[in-house]
């Protein structure tokens, strides 16, 4: 089937399950690609049926009393014994995550470290002579990474103190940057040392056309970090402080067989 549907990027079956991806690279192809992707359902459904196979739960393969349920966005065909267990994992989670307390001190520092990994990257990047600003999205990554791995759970205070400190760390890594390119261009000619370099910004700061580089510079980092920020920051506090939920899809339909038979196999596709 998979040659005729180039969005179509894996198709795979893992126990009861089976899984397809499909892929859209372009903002145009979007309608072409749900097209394509419906077809492509309905063509592995009809397949499932003629074979004779029937819905079952993908945990533990019996056809009885399968339902459909969204666990964290993720689709799950469960059972009812199956899906008891995950509302009982899912409560005891919950529960370990109102447990759970941050220490802000502990996650400061691990912010500060993470941060200057960022700067490190900022400096390599425009040493390199590559556009730096991709490294404003490092940047913030690098942050809350940090705070997380050192203070245990990141809550709003927390948030906030990675944000405001992404942004300083980021002028500050375009300042380290700028007074080693002055220190590298200087250092022969006139012996000047770093710190000498970096207190020589402001002088250079006052010509326009160094200035708009700078600003330039600057401009796209907090580009690149606001627009990669947000998606950063929710999953980050998402994992620490929203529980997890077990839904029903009451508008799912299973599948049914083409013709009555004991057969229990893979459920449709899990995964779109």
């Amino acid at each position: 089937m998979q040659p005729d549907y180039k969005y179509l990027t894996n198709f795979s079956v893992d126990g009861y399950q089976a899984k397809i991806s499909f892929q859209c690279r372009f903002a145009p192809q979007v309608k072409t690609y749900m097209q394509q992707m419906d077809e492509f359902v309905d063509a592995l459904c009809r397949r499932l049926q003629s074979a004779q196979l029937v819905n079952c739960c993908q945990k533990c393969g019996s056809p009885e009393g399968v339902s459909s349920y969204l666990a964290n966005n993720n689709p799950l065909l469960l059972c009812q014994n199956c899906q008891e267990t995950a509302a009982q994992q899912i409560a005891e989670t919950a529960g370990e995550m109102k447990k759970r307390r941050g220490n802000f001190l502990s996650g400061a520092v691990g912010a500060i470290l993470g941060s200057l990994l960022g700067v490190a990257a900022w400096v390599l990047v425009y040493r390199l002579g590559y556009i730096a600003a991709i490294v404003g999205l490092i940047m913030i990554v690098c942050t809350f990474k940090g705070f997380s791995l050192f203070g245990g759970k990141l809550n709003v205070p927390g948030i906030l103190f990675c944000v405001v400190l992404s942004a300083a760390m980021l002028y500050v890594g375009e300042q380290v940057a700028i007074a080693w390119e002055i220190y590298d261009t200087f250092r022969t000619d006139f012996s000047v040392t770093f710190f000498q370099a970096y207190q020589s910004i402001p002088t250079f700061m006052e010509y326009d056309e160094f200035r708009r580089a700078v600003i330039a510079d600057m401009a796209y980092g907090y580009l690149f970090m606001a627009a990669g920020g947000f998606s950063v920051i929710w999953s980050t506090y998402k994992q620490h402080n929203v529980a997890p939920t077990l839904q029903v899809l009451e508008s799912v339909t299973p599948i049914a067989p083409a013709a009555s038979s004991p057969v229990s196999s893979e459920p449709d596709a899990g995964q779109q």
